[in-house]
């Protein structure tokens, strides 16, 4: 059939059906469909980008109602596609982009996959890029066989500190060896049953340091749980809400409303940058009236601020931030830590003038009727321990970095310890802000708070060591300098 002829339509959209153009795949002669119908194997390379905004959107949105989320990746439905074209207990090796295996986004696409498939080999390059770092992709390559008998998949996992090439990856990639707690390596194999590859976010790791994990999980109180979570504030208008502590002087602009602005790159473990502006924040539960140098300044920007998004449908008041979050969290002690970073960078503001992030940061206060502080909540958080166990449970992104999200903090465990124990921890990180950064005297400090730590969990000698080895011990080291 010419499709250019009969249609504009199928002219625009170019149609392929797989049962036409390889009729002996899935007939015989007769013209009767086969048992054994699909391909016996299949290997893919398919493009990967997000499909929002774009007209295959609508297309996947009426053809795979089940799939459709709204913010799919067109590699989706290519995985969903070998699915259905594999005959039964035929093999697919694919690679792709990575994020889709721990994203909370993804969960259709590895829910399809583990309805009808059992996961065989598993490549998880991790930061290791293997179409060079130009194209800047993280990928993996699952191979998997169209069928259900809950086989036991093998795991090739790069980690994060192979600092190989090309010809090193491939190596190492054709000749990998077995994982071992004793001496981990920077590439390693090890077996993971199916239960490991379902709808949840596949947080692959080999069965040692999973008991590992489990065991910092155990006793503890979900950090979701004892604080109070927001991301950063959206001003809608930089130039206006944002000033300079000069300007703010000389404008006599009113004190209790000027907030700290530690924006993500001035975030560190237990300590903010020096930083020298201020946010003025003015939310709904306020009256700008009783603030005249501060609505005589916003005035200076009147007609932009009632320009913003929601404040021209009359939603907000036009001297209000368009996004100024809990002001319980805003005006008080908090933590905040960068929205993305390449390790655990929880700062402390304890004293006011509070310190308050933008949207490239997430805040949060501990409740009230919860035993711990902050500063033992950051403790956990900036430790060794703590930055082990984020970098095994969160989503990695490009470039090192991990998501801080309030999702993947929500989940983080904070040890429930006796007061006794939590003092001495809380004292381990006065003695942290005591001293002067990138000093002998804050490395020995910052060493006696990660053994204070691995105390509570009762880590022994060489659990101590494999953790290190695997955190990357960057973040403690970094904070000393």
């Amino acid at each position: 059939m010419n499709y250019s002829a009969s249609t504009p339509r199928a002219s625009t959209y170019r149609p392929f059906h797989w049962e036409i153009e390889f009729p002996e795949v899935w007939f015989d002669d007769s013209g009767n469909r086969l048992s054994t119908a699909g391909f016996t194997a299949i290997i893919g390379n398919p493009p990967y980008y997000l499909m929002q905004g774009r007209p295959e959107q609508d297309l996947v949105r009426r053809l795979y109602p089940e799939m459709y989320s709204g913010s799919d990746d067109i590699l989706y439905y290519f995985v969903l596609l070998a699915t259905r074209i594999l005959s039964q207990g035929s093999v697919a090796g694919i690679i792709l982009s990575r994020y889709w295996t721990e994203s909370l986004g993804s969960a259709n696409i590895r829910t399809e996959l583990a309805r009808t498939c059992d996961v065989q080999l598993f490549v998880d390059f991790r930061n290791f890029q293997p179409f060079g770092s130009s194209v800047s992709v993280l990928s993996c390559i699952p191979v998997f066989r169209k069928v259900k008998a809950n086989t036991v998949a093998r795991v090739i996992r790069f980690e994060d500190f192979f600092r190989g090439d090309e010809s090193e990856a491939a190596f190492q990639l054709g000749a990998p060896e077995p994982f071992t707690i004793d001496a981990p390596q920077a590439v390693s194999y090890f077996d993971k049953a199916q239960k490991h590859f379902g709808a949840a976010p596949w947080f692959i790791s080999p069965d040692p340091i999973d008991r590992l994990l489990e065991k910092i999980e155990k006793n503890t109180a979900r950090l979701g749980d004892i604080t109070s979570q927001t991301q950063g504030i959206k001003t809608g208008l930089n130039s206006a809400f944002i000033v300079s502590y000069s300007f703010a002087e000389e404008a006599k602009l009113e004190k209790e409303i000027l907030l700290k602005l530690a924006k993500g790159k001035d975030l560190f473990p237990f300590v903010l940058a020096d930083v020298e502006q201020y946010l003025i924040y003015c939310h709904s539960e306020m009256d700008i009236d009783d603030y005249p140098n501060v609505k005589k300044h916003l005035a200076r920007y009147r007609k932009e601020l009632e320009a913003r998004a929601e404040c021209n449908q009359d939603l907000y008041p036009w001297w209000r931030l368009q996004r100024p979050r809990d002001p319980k969290i805003i005006l008080a002690q908090k933590v905040l830590t960068p929205l993305y970073a390449t390790y655990n960078r929880f700062a402390l503001s304890t004293e006011p003038p509070y310190a308050v992030g933008v949207t490239d940061s997430i805040a949060f206060v501990v409740k009230k009727d919860s035993a711990v502080t902050e500063l033992f909540v950051a403790a956990i958080l900036n430790s060794v321990v703590g930055q082990f166990f984020h970098k095994r449970r969160a989503k990695l992104k490009r470039a090192s970095y991990y998501e801080y999200i309030v999702d993947a903090l929500d989940r983080f465990p904070v040890p429930v310890v006796p007061k006794t124990d939590r003092v001495e921890i809380e004292g381990l990180v006065r003695r942290i802000l005591a001293c002067k950064r990138g000093t002998e005297k804050q490395r020995k400090a910052l060493d006696d708070l990660n053994e204070g730590v691995f105390d509570l969990y009762k880590f022994n000698r060489k659990e101590r060591e494999v953790i290190s080895v695997l955190a990357n011990s960057m973040g403690a080291e970094d904070a000393a300098d």
